[in-house]
């Protein structure tokens, strides 16, 4: 009969030692960045929610992955966003960063630095001729923070289109 407790005691203690291991794993995940975490969990419980967004800081500390992949995620949710900051992003994943932008239709200001929190650079979200098609796709933009110094092709392009630039070095 004792061996039988300890054997249940024993079985308890690996259940809840897994339990735990499980809940320290997401907590981990939610203490790397909870706010982008929370926010993308949000929208994907009430996806309606997006639709009243319409202006988004998005940071990151030092360009970490999964919270880039949470900031594109969020985007994809905020279909009527008018303004948007972005402080740091994963250099990976700049190309999918730029399909996301695209469609952003209703977006009016846009500042893109490619420092997140720890100051430390990555790649540029676009070079000039990326900066341009990028443009072409946002109707609604008025303005556009460059990291650079634009190309007179950026320059003339945002006159005609009546965008503000906005040289940020």
């Amino acid at each position: 009969m004792s061996e039988l407790i300890s054997a249940r005691n024993a079985v308890d203690e690996e259940d809840s030692s897994d339990e735990s291991d499980e809940e320290s794993d997401e907590d981990s995940d939610e203490e790397s960045n909870p706010e982008s975490t929370l926010l993308l969990r949000t929208l994907t419980c009430a996806p309606h929610l997006g639709h009243y967004v319409r202006r988004l800081i998005l940071l990151t500390h030092n360009h970490e992955y999964d919270v880039t992949l949470n900031h594109i995620e969020i985007l994809s949710k905020c279909p009527f966003l008018e303004d948007l900051k972005i402080l740091g992003y994963n250099g990976y994943l700049v190309k999918d960063y730029r399909k996301v932008l695209g469609k952003l239709h209703h977006l009016r200001t846009l500042v893109v630095s490619r420092y997140g929190l720890a100051d430390r650079p990555t790649d540029y979200l676009g070079y000039q001729s990326d900066c341009i098609e990028l443009l072409r796709k946002l109707s609604s933009l008025k303005h556009f923070l460059v990291a650079t110094s634009p190309s007179d092709a950026l320059r003339a392009y945002s006159k005609d289109r009546r965008i503000s630039l906005i040289v940020h070095t």
